[in-house]
């Protein structure tokens, strides 16, 4: 059974309890989203508190030969090159202090 994800409603609810109000909790999470989302639009490395970091990383150029082609659900081989520019990926990597300090419950 996979466990659900951490959703906003997750987030509020523990800012709720802590004390702040349902108004504060909104604007505490938008906050932290626009932060987060300004830093991977400006491919920035974006630090997660003492949790691990997002990584940005820039893929090359490259070239991609695909040795077929689809029409109308048929499939027939054809030689064809197309280029794919430069792109930049985000990995997520976990602090070595975080993983030590914690019991990673990953796999059951």
């Amino acid at each position: 059974m996979k466990p659900s994800p951490i959703t906003r409603l997750n987030f509020v609810h523990d800012m709720m309890e802590v004390g702040l109000s349902y108004d504060q909790s909104l604007k505490a999470y938008n906050a932290v989203m626009s932060t987060i989302a300004n830093g991977v639009v400006n491919g920035q490395r974006v630090y997660l508190g003492n949790i691990g970091c997002l990584n940005p990383s820039v893929q090359p150029p490259r070239q991609v030969i695909m040795g077929f082609d689809r029409k109308g659900g048929k499939v027939t081989r054809k030689q064809r090159e197309f280029s794919l520019d430069s792109r930049l990926r985000y990995k997520f990597r976990l602090f070595k202090k975080f993983v030590e300090t914690h019991e990673l419950n990953w796999f059951g």
